[in-house]
């Protein structure tokens, strides 16, 4: 299975933006949203995202859009995943 992250990209490197907390707190909630629900996606269900998940956490407090569109980036990679699972049967029939 593929991965969401691979080390190099960009989540690791993406810059600050310089702008203060004070003057961005729609966007510090809505990541926040965003990174929690990944998080407990990956906790629950997909461990592959972890990695990715725990970079992106480190900027909960003061995160730059480009931090936001990394973790659209993870949300929307597991949109391309969605019809993929395990199925459970009962009795032996794999049909």
């Amino acid at each position: 299975m593929k991965s969401c992250y691979q080390s190099g990209i960009s989540i690791d490197t993406i810059t600050k933006d310089g702008v203060p907390v004070e003057e961005k707190q729609e966007l510090v909630k809505k990541y926040q949203k965003l990174v929690g629900g990944l998080n407990w996606v990956s906790l629950c269900t997909r461990p592959e995202i972890t990695t990715a998940v725990r970079l992106l956490s480190r900027h909960n407090r003061d995160p730059s859009e480009g931090h936001y569109k990394a973790a659209i980036h993870v949300l929307k990679w597991l949109g391309t995943w969605k019809y993929c699972g395990i199925r459970f049967t009962q009795g032996g029939d794999f049909a």
